[in-house]
């Protein structure tokens, strides 16, 4: 749904693209919710946690569209790749689960590799 907003919104700018692909979002899960009728989060603190999580989503389309526009391509394309990279950072900062050497390597090569297609 993302890349359908931001080609069918491409000339009213980036941060219409980002507000079309996410208000799709949102219809298309609510009626996932409205059929599926799921155990939905109770309590302050796990609706805090949907909105952190929501504003970052949103962030990271929003600079992906603008990095698209602004920057260069292949960079912006290559860092949009390493998303999972998010997962497994966050994995080990906030849930504190342990790399194995071959997972460390992995990260620090990839790492390399980006610094090395930003460098030129």
């Amino acid at each position: 749904a993302f890349y359908v907003g931001l080609a069918a919104s491409a000339d009213a700018g980036p941060l219409a693209a980002v507000t079309a692909s996410r208000a799709v979002a949102v219809l298309v899960l609510a009626g996932a919710v409205v059929v599926t009728r799921p155990a939905l989060p109770r309590g302050r603190a796990a609706y805090g946690a949907l909105v952190v999580i929501g504003l970052i989503d949103v962030a990271g389309n929003t600079l992906f569209t603008v990095g698209t526009e602004v920057g260069v391509l292949a960079v912006v394309a290559a860092t949009a790749a390493l998303y999972p990279l998010v997962s497994v950072l966050f994995a080990r900062t906030v849930l504190g689960e342990r790399l194995s050497r071959a997972q460390a390597a992995g990260v620090t090569i990839v790492l390399v590799g980006l610094s090395l297609v930003a460098a030129g």
